[in-house]
This record gives structure tokens, C-alpha cells and sequence, in this order.
């Protein structure tokens, strides 16, 4: 999946809001800052426009500006469980991926193959190689593989990224990445 423009993810949020005649003064305002949250991507697209019905909807179907900091709120919420849930799919625990995501940041953005399998291989399981470890982490979306740049990955979705390095979990003190 691909995301989209910020003109195509606001024009999508604008359809959620036609759709229920959300129609105040303060709309654009409203579609500006979702599409942003949701970076174009197509399931935070979804998050953040349920999470703003929902705060409207709770408030009698009128738009204020004072609302737009818990439709915002709300909608991380709801982008943070969508991360949670793609981290619970996963074979291992949570702080590989959020280290996966800090030595990712450090790089670029972009993790070569043999990179990942040099910082994955103490935490793996034993039975697991490195392309079952990829095969997961891509099947959950975690990961994704570049396509221009073949056995290179990158965590798909930005916020994602941010969101793993800012787990509070660190290794168990027997475990050592380096």
C-alpha cells in the first residue's frame, strides 16, 4: 500500500465529512490537520476521520475549533493501537523492532539485509533465520522492502518509526545488540 498526496488524504477525509454534513466554518481547518496526522496513509486515513465523527458525534454534529485537539488526540490514540497491533503480529519483542527503528534513524531511514541480520541475530530465536525474521516483520508491516534498492527495508510508515524509538522498553540486561 502507497500513500497518498496530502491533497488526495484531505480530499478523502472531505468525502467523511460530506458523507455526514459536517459543514462548519472551521472545516478546513479540521481536514488540514488530519490529512497531516495521517501522513497519506491510507489506514490512518480511516483512524483519523472515525476518531473526528466520533468527537463531533459526541458533540451534537457541530464542528468547533476548540474540538479539533481531541478529534487530533483521539486520532493518535487510534494510530498508536494501529502500532501496537502491527507490533502484537510480530514474532519478537517489542524493543528488536525499537531497535531496529533507532539504528534505522541513524542511517538513513534505510537498513541493509546483512544489517538487520547483525542486529537481530543475538534476539532471535534460535530456530528462526534472518529471512523468517524478515518474512514476519514485512508481513506485519514493520518493514518493507525498497524496491529500487533489492535486501534493503525501512519502516513503512514514519510516525511507525517514531512511535518504536519511542517505546519505553529497553532489553533485558543478559541481551547485548553490539
Amino acid at each position: 500500500m502507497d500513500t497518498l498526496s496530502h491533497k488526495e488524504a484531505a480530499s478523502a477525509i472531505q468525502a467523511v465529512f460530506d458523507a455526514y454534513d459536517f459543514k462548519v466554518s472551521e472545516q478546513a481547518e479540521w481536514i488540514y490537520e488530519l490529512a497531516r496526522l495521517s501522513q497519506g496513509w491510507p489506514q490512518h486515513i480511516n483512524r483519523v476521520s472515525v476518531a473526528a465523527g466520533r468527537v463531533i458525534h459526541k458533540n451534537g454534529g457541530g464542528i468547533q475549533s476548540n474540538m479539533l485537539k481531541s478529534a487530533i488526540t483521539m486520532a493518535q490514540e487510534r494510530k498508536d493501537y494501529y502500532y501496537a497491533s502491527r507490533l502484537d503480529a510480530c514474532s519478537e519483542d517489542p524493543w528488536v523492532y525499537k531497535q531496529l527503528a533507532e539504528a534505522a534513524a541513524e542511517s538513513g531511514g534505510v537498513l541493509a539485509r546483512f544489517e538487520i541480520d547483525k542486529l537481530t541475530e543475538p534476539f532471535r530465536k534460535k530456530d528462526q533465520s534472518i529471512d523468517d525474521f524478515l518474512t514476519d516483520a514485512l508481513h506485519a508491516g514493520v518493514l518493507m522492502e525498497l524496491s529500487k534498492l533489492p535486501k534493503h527495508y525501512k519502516i513503512p510508515i514514519p510516525s511507525f518509526s517514531d512511535y518504536l524509538r519511542e517505546l519505553s522498553i529497553v532489553p533485558p540486561p543478559n541481551m547485548n545488540s553490539q
